[in-house]
């Protein structure tokens, strides 16, 4: 069963970061498009400063950027996930802060799988448009489409949805990575 990413809401592991790169490479940023790949694009050498009280977990997630630690990596690559994975400057308490490694995770995997039957959704209205899912009301997968991946966002639409398999997410629990957490879908709301 597939399952949402979501960023945790514990306070010991709820990480709050600032990118303060954000002014120079607003265009950098703003070009980074839903599952579109950016090998051999210009990513800018990026800082997030922390402003958490306690160390970056291995999850978060400042503004859109989804940012993971080394050793969550090493389990993305494990399943093979469809994404690339980009070097980031971590700044806790006024310095870099170098005891892990940090990524920006581009997904690159987009499934068309939201379930029409069982979930709730208004279309754009726009022409040219009109295929693509304005506002999710209810969400439901299409669990058979979405059953040979790992990792990805949803098509057409809900590409600001994270989505896991069970299995990946299983092996991060397993793990005690921080920073994160996964729901059914149906418990899923916008902002949750």
């Amino acid at each position: 069963m597939t399952k949402i990413w979501l960023q945790s809401t514990d306070s010991d592991q709820y990480t709050e970061a600032l990118n303060l790169d954000l002014k120079d490479h607003a265009a950098a940023y703003l070009g980074v498009k839903p599952c579109g790949a950016m090998t051999g694009i210009f990513f800018p050498n990026t800082r997030l400063e922390i402003l958490s009280d306690h160390p970056p977990a291995d999850f978060f997630e400042p503004g859109t950027m989804f940012t993971v630690s080394d050793r969550l990596k090493v389990v993305l690559e494990e399943f093979d996930v469809h994404a690339e994975f980009f070097p980031l400057r971590i700044i806790y308490d006024g310095a870099e802060y170098t005891e892990r490694t940090f990524y920006f995770c581009n997904i690159l995997d987009c499934v068309e799988c939201f379930d029409f039957a069982r979930g709730k959704c208004t279309f754009w209205k726009k022409p040219d448009f009109t295929d693509r899912i304005q506002k999710i009301k209810k969400l439901a997968i299409d669990e058979a489409k979405a059953a040979e991946h790992d990792l990805f966002r949803i098509a057409k639409g809900g590409e600001y949805i994270v989505c896991v398999s069970e299995g990946l997410a299983a092996r991060i629990e397993e793990l005690k990575l921080t920073g994160m957490r996964f729901i059914e879908p149906k418990d899923w709301r916008f902002g949750s």
